[in-house]
C-alpha cells in the first residue's frame, strides 16, 4: 500500500471493519482518531473547527492511554496534538502532502539498474529522459514549420 491508500483506509474503510469485531471503548478512540485526521485533512478549514478537532484530540489520545500499553507510545503519538496549530499558522494540510514527491522519488528509484552505483544510474537515466524531451519538442516545432 502506498502513503496516500493508507490515508484513506485509515480515515474511511478502518471503521468499517472494526464495528462488531473491538470493544465498545477501542471502537469509540479509533473512530474519534479517524474523524481528526478526516477533519484536519479536509480541503477547506475553518477555525471553529480547529478549535474542537483541538480539545477532541487531547481527549482520543488520553483513551488511546488507557486501552494500548505505555511502550506503543512514542513522540510520533504525541504529534496530531500539534497539528491543529500548524493547520492554523499555514493552511489546508493538503498543500504540504508529500505524496507527489514520494511518487517521483518511486520513479528515480525505479531507474536504478546497478545497486553498486544507484546514483549514477538515477543522473544517467534522468539525464538520458531530459536529453529524449528535449530534442522531442524540437522535433516537434519543426515539424510544425
Amino acid at each position: 500500500m502506498k502513503s496516500l491508500d493508507c490515508h484513506v483506509f485509515l480515515h474511511r474503510f478502518l471503521l468499517l471493519s472494526i464495528l462488531g469485531v473491538l470493544r465498545n471503548e477501542v471502537c469509540e478512540a479509533l473512530i474519534e482518531l479517524s474523524y481528526f485526521f478526516r477533519e484536519l485533512c479536509s480541503k477547506i478549514l475553518s477555525l471553529d473547527t480547529l478549535h474542537m478537532i483541538e480539545k477532541i484530540i487531547v481527549l482520543t489520545l488520553c483513551k488511546l492511554e488507557k486501552i494500548f500499553p505505555p511502550s506503543f507510545f512514542d513522540i510520533m503519538v504525541h504529534l496530531p496534538i500539534h497539528l491543529v496549530d500548524e493547520a492554523k499558522i499555514v493552511g489546508p494540510v493538503k498543500y504540504r502532502w508529500m505524496y507527489p514527491i514520494e511518487r517521483y522519488l518511486r520513479r528515480l528509484k525505479s531507474y536504478v539498474r546497478n545497486k553498486a552505483r544507484p546514483k549514477g544510474c538515477i543522473v544517467e537515466a534522468y539525464l538520458h529522459k531530459s536529453v529524449c524531451t528535449f530534442v522531442l519538442d524540437i522535433w516537434m516545432e519543426l515539424r510544425q514549420d
